[in-house]
């Protein structure tokens, strides 16, 4: 009977992984039968818009250091504050006049070279001079608790360093500058980190940040993780706290494109190889992953580890028997309650971007249903059944902080947490069961939203490609709140001659600030006065 039994499991079991791979085979069908489908779209309509304006056409304003090599101007930041948009750039800060960047009487420029020895360092580990062995600038956040003060962190040739600041007489003081930077900022200075600084909610109820990005040299070890937290009279409230080491089953190659700060939670949005598509080969999944800001992290085996953790697939696609998907984020932005996020498809294939939205409602509620994982790696993904989730559930904030406060967890939440990937079973589905906004023929990489500028829900997408162009694409209300919006792609503002890509975008007031590797430009949102027929008025809510 026993050997029966064996047999029989046997059986079963190849039946599952057979179903499995065959899945995979119409996967991959599937696959190609979306692409054909888009190409065609793509060959019809790209990005392009009837209006299309040019440096003459804008009021462009353009800032260039007189150098002739390139600043790599690829962080920008407002800070009302100050009225300055501080630039980070290669081995230097900017800070330029919010109205007008080409302002010369309102200008900060400050110098913040990598020392000798991490140069010399990075050289011999094989990384070229410049500009890997330099240092760029990548996060800059006004401490609000100190007045005045800032936090910045860098690349620092790769060895990633972090300073305390302070702005005096347009000038930055420096109060520190030998802060370890490892986990806040990136190494290579072509890495997507994100990286926030938390007001209140962390332990101490003091700022802390929380960041996206890796611990070593070769990118073997990305993390989440919220350093180690301070009190205000300078004693240690807590350790760090980051997700599992070495553990792809958490964290696979991320690359982060955002993170914000919501009630008790902080979000990350990412792209990652998708572990449960491996067994079909290599693909991108999006993702959003959110941890609890009071987490003090588990015990034993759990020490320093995030016992909140959780993520889950992102589905932007355009609905049908065989969806197409566009599977790799590459920005998002917050508006009220609503991700909006930037998609592309792979970008070895044929290129297309989309824009959907996510509400905050079907995010946590993917959060709280069922997890998915793995049994061995010839089976297939199924949800985990509820009766085999600890109670407490991993994820719920106000049992978190109780539970991270204890010395022994319990062992069913140890070792759940221990060997789950933490993945939910459940992809966080878009608003209106499709994209907002879809094209084929360009890959958009940087976005920014502006909402209800004429009064009537509208919401206006400033998007920028890799080729220096940004669009303007209006979003119009359905009849019903139900009703997805009406689209149209208003203008193409073409800053540059040339091709080069954008790598940062910021809207503030009536401007659109935007950054290369050559030079920061300005533009302003309202351009009505450009347009040459009065239908185009019309689609575009600035006029």
């Amino acid at each position: 009977m026993a050997i029966l039994r064996s047999l029989i499991y046997i059986k079963w079991s190849d039946l599952l992984y057979l179903t499995f791979v065959t899945w995979c085979i119409l996967g991959c069908v599937v696959m190609v039968t979306g692409t054909l489908t888009m190409a065609s779209q793509g060959e019809q309509s790209n990005c392009d818009s009837v209006t299309k304006l040019y440096p003459e056409d804008l009021d462009l304003k353009l800032f260039q250091d007189s150098s002739s090599h390139p600043s790599y101007y690829r962080y920008l930041t407002v800070d009302l504050e100050s009225n300055y948009l501080f630039i980070g750039a290669m081995n230097r800060i900017y800070g330029l006049y919010l109205k007008n960047i080409e302002n010369k009487l309102k200008r900060l420029k400050q110098d913040f070279k990598p020392g000798g020895h991490q140069v010399y360092k990075c050289k011999i580990s094989g990384k070229l001079e410049n500009p890997d062995c330099q240092n760029h600038i990548r996060y800059l956040v006004r401490n609000t608790t100190v007045p005045n003060t800032f936090y910045m962190c860098a690349t620092g040739a790769f060895s990633p360093i972090a300073y305390q600041l302070r702005l005096e007489n347009e000038r930055f003081v420096v109060l520190k500058d030998d802060l370890n930077g490892i986990g806040i900022c990136p190494y290579d200075p072509n890495d997507n980190t994100t990286v926030i600084l938390v007001e209140k909610g962390a332990p101490g109820n003091v700022p802390s940040l929380f960041a996206g990005s890796v611990t070593d040299f070769i990118k073997s070890d990305p993390l989440i993780v919220r350093p180690f937290v301070y009190l205000p009279d300078g004693t240690l409230e807590t350790g760090y706290v980051r997700t599992l080491r070495l553990r792809n089953e958490w964290l696979n190659e991320p690359q982060f494109v955002g993170s914000f700060d919501v009630g008790e939670n902080v979000y990350f949005f990412y792209r990652e190889v998708a572990l449960e598509y491996t067994n079909c080969g290599k693909k991108i999944y999006s993702r959003v992953a959110r941890v609890c800001k009071n987490d003090y992290g588990g015990s034993s085996t759990l020490q320093n580890i995030w016992i909140s953790f959780l993520k889950a697939r992102l589905n932007c696609s355009i609905p049908g028997e065989y969806p197409y998907y566009f599977d790799e984020i590459q920005d998002v932005y917050k508006v009220g309650d609503t991700f909006y996020g930037l998609f592309t498809t792979n970008i070895n294939g044929l290129t297309a971007s989309a824009i959907c939205g996510f509400n905050m409602r079907d995010i946590d509620r993917a959060f709280d249903g069922a997890f998915k994982e793995q049994r061995d790696k010839q089976s297939i993904w199924l949800p985990v059944p509820e009766v085999e989730v600890p109670n407490p559930r991993p994820g719920d904030c106000k049992r978190t902080n109780i539970l991270s406060k204890q010395s022994d967890l319990p062992y069913e939440f140890t070792n759940f947490v221990s060997r789950s990937n933490m993945l939910m079973d459940k992809a966080v589905s878009h608003t209106f069961g499709k994209p907002i906004f879809y094209k084929g023929g360009c890959l958009m990489q940087k976005l920014v939203v502006v909402q209800n500028v004429a009064g009537h829900g509208e919401l206006v997408f400033f998007t920028a490609s890799n080729t220096g162009i940004i669009y303007k694409i209006a979003a119009w209300p359905g009849l019903t709140p139900l009703d997805a919006p009406k689209t149209y792609t208003v203008t193409n503002y073409i800053p540059f001659s040339d091709s080069r890509p954008i790598w940062s975008l910021m809207i503030h007031d009536a401007w659109i600030y935007f950054g290369t590797d050559m030079a920061v430009g300005q533009i302003a949102v309202e351009t009505c006065d450009k347009y040459k027929k009065i239908d185009l008025c019309i689609y575009d809510p600035f006029c």
